[in-house]
C-alpha cells in the first residue's frame, strides 16, 4: 500500500524541498502515460498539485531528470527520449501547477539560483527567466569542458581545454574570466567550492591540494596543502565549509566480511584549509589534517550515489546503502547513510535511515535541514510497479 495521496512513479525521479516553507517538489517517470510529471507535496507527503510537464517520453537507462525549487515554483529538466527522439528541455512550473512557458533547451551542464536557470548552451552560458527570456553571455572558449556550480546565490563554471582551467564568473556586468592552472597541472580531481563569503577551486594531487580562493579582482596566489589521503582514496564529493574545501572520501579493502559478501567503503572527510597553521591564508606552509570518520566499514553493503549539500552553516553529507542481494522481489536500497559537519569541522550527527526502496536521490536543503527522496518498494512487490516517493529530512531522529 502506499501512504495517502503520496505521488506514485517509477524512475527516474527527482525531488526538491522547497527552502523557504515545508513542502517539496517531486518528479517522476509515469510510464505507462509515457509522461514526466511534478507535484508539489506538503511534510505529510499530501499533493497540492500535479502537472503533467513532458509528455511522449520513455525509459531509458541513460535518461536524467532533474528539479530545482524556487519561491515562486520550480524548474524540471529532462534528458531523455521524447517522441521517439531525444531531447534535453526545462519547464519551469509555477507553484499553483501551471506552466509558465514552453520548454527551453539545456545542455549538461545546468543549475539554478532561485528561479533563474543557469545553462551552458550553444557557446554561451544562458540566464533563463521563468517565462523562457533569456539573457545569454559568449564564452571564450566554447569548445572546453564545462562545470556549472549554483550555491550561495552565485553561478561559478569551470572551463578545461589545452589552454588550462579557468573560473568563469556571470554576473550583471557580464562574463568575467580567471586563469586558475596551467595544462601542465597534473592533478586527479579539481573542482569549484563555494561556502558563503568564501568560494574558489581546488586541484587534488597525490596528497597535497592546491586552492585558489576567488575575490572581486580575480583569484588569489596558489597555495598548497599537505593532505591526509592514500593514493587509494576515491574522492566522491567536493564542499566546503567556512575553513575550506572539504572532500568526501572512501577507502576500499579494510577487512574482509564472512562468505565472500561484500564490505562497504569506509567514508571519510577531508579538509583542504584555506589558512596555514599559523592563521595566515595566504601563507605557503602546508597543513596536515586527520580523516573525519563519517561511516565505518560494513558487510553487505555497497554504498552511492554520494552528494552534499548546506543547511546553515552546515554540510550534510549523503548516500544510499546498496545490498547486492536485491533482484525483482527485493529493492536494491536498503539504507540512506549521511553525516552533519559544522563550520569548524565538528562532525555533530551521523546516522543510517533504514528503507526499501528502488533509488533514492538528493531532495536539497534548507536552512535548517537537507532531505533526501526515495522511491519506496513495499515489502513483497516486484519492480515493475509504479512506487511512491517518500521525502524525509536527514537527521538522527529518523534512524533506528
Amino acid at each position: 500500500m502506499s501512504p495517502a495521496g503520496a505521488s506514485i512513479f517509477s524512475l527516474p525521479m527527482a525531488a526538491a524541498h522547497d527552502p523557504l516553507a515545508p513542502r517539496s517538489f517531486v518528479a517522476g517517470l509515469r510510464a505507462a502515460d509515457k509522461k514526466i510529471t511534478l507535484t508539489l507535496v506538503d511534510e505529510h507527503g499530501a499533493e497540492a498539485f500535479r502537472t503533467d510537464v513532458f509528455t511522449g517520453v520513455a525509459w531509458s537507462s541513460d535518461a536524467e531528470l532533474h528539479v530545482y525549487a524556487a519561491a515562486r515554483g520550480a524548474w524540471v529538466v529532462w534528458r531523455g527520449p521524447v517522441d521517439g527522439g531525444r531531447t534535453q528541455r526545462a519547464v519551469f512550473v509555477n507553484d499553483d501547477g501551471q506552466l509558465a512557458s514552453t520548454a527551453t533547451d539545456v545542455a549538461p551542464a545546468h543549475c539554478a539560483i532561485g528561479d533563474v536557470l543557469y545553462v551552458v548552451h550553444g557557446g554561451a552560458v544562458a540566464m533563463v527567466a521563468p517565462d523562457g527570456g533569456a539573457r545569454r553571455m559568449w564564452l571564450a572558449d566554447p569548445s572546453a569542458d564545462f562545470s556549472l556550480m549554483c550555491d550561495d546565490g552565485r553561478a561559478l563554471l569551470m572551463s578545461e581545454s589545452e589552454d588550462g582551467v579557468f573560473v568563469e564568473v556571470p554576473d550583471d556586468a557580464g562574463l568575467h574570466r580567471f586563469a586558475a592552472f596551467n595544462a601542465e597541472s597534473e592533478g586527479r580531481t579539481t573542482a569549484l567550492y563555494s561556502h558563503g563569503e568564501n568560494a574558489g577551486i581546488v586541484r587534488i594531487g597525490g596528497t597535497q591540494a592546491t586552492l585558489r580562493d576567488l575575490h572581486d579582482g580575480g583569484l588569489s596566489r596558489s597555495r598548497t596543502r599537505r593532505l591526509a589521503l592514500d593514493e587509494d582514496d576515491d574522492i566522491v564529493v567536493v564542499d566546503a565549509i567556512g575553513l575550506g574545501p572539504l572532500l568526501v572520501t572512501t577507502h576500499e579493502g579494510e577487512g574482509a566480511c564472512d562468505g565472500g559478501i561484500a564490505l562497504a567503503p569506509r567514508v571519510s572527510a577531508v579538509l583542504v584549509p584555506r589558512a596555514s597553521p599559523s592563521g595566515d591564508a595566504g601563507a605557503e606552509a602546508g597543513a596536515s589534517f586527520v580523516n573525519a570518520e563519517l561511516a565505518a566499514p560494513v558487510c553487505g553493503r555497497e554504498r552511492g550515489p554520494f552528494w552534499s549539500g548546506a543547511a546553515g552553516t552546515d554540510v550534510v553529507v549523503a548516500w544510499g546503502e546498496r545490498i547486492r542481494q536485491a533482484g525483482k522481489s527485493v529493492a536494491p536500497v536498503a539504507a540512506v547513510g549521511f553525516a552533519r559537519i559544522r563550520a569548524d569541522g565538528t562532525v555533530t550527527d551521523r546516522g543510517v535511515i533504514d528503507l526499501s526502496a528502488d533509488a533514492v536521490v538528493d531532495a536539497s536543503c534548507d536552512a535548517h535541514e537537507c532531505y533526501a527522496a526515495a522511491l519506496l518498494r513495499p515489502a513483497g512487490d516486484d519492480d515493475q510497479k509504479p512506487e511512491a516517493v517518500r521525502v524525509f529530512p536527514l537527521r538522527s531522529s529518523q534512524t533506528r
